[in-house]
């Protein structure tokens, strides 16, 4: 794989990743859940934390 080849390709993943991450946000923020809080713990506990 050439070096031009894997640039396109990362810059890809990271304009997914930042698609996803802004569609992320803003169902947190639909949900009333501040952006700087984190899901981390959510699924076990139900509870938000900090980052």
């Amino acid at each position: 794989m050439s070096i031009d080849s894997l640039h396109r390709t990362l810059s890809t993943v990271n304009n997914i990743s930042d698609s996803l991450k802004e569609k992320f946000d803003l169902n947190l923020q639909r949900a009333g859940i501040p952006i700087h809080y984190t899901l981390n713990q959510y699924a076990d506990t139900g509870q938000v934390s900090l980052e």
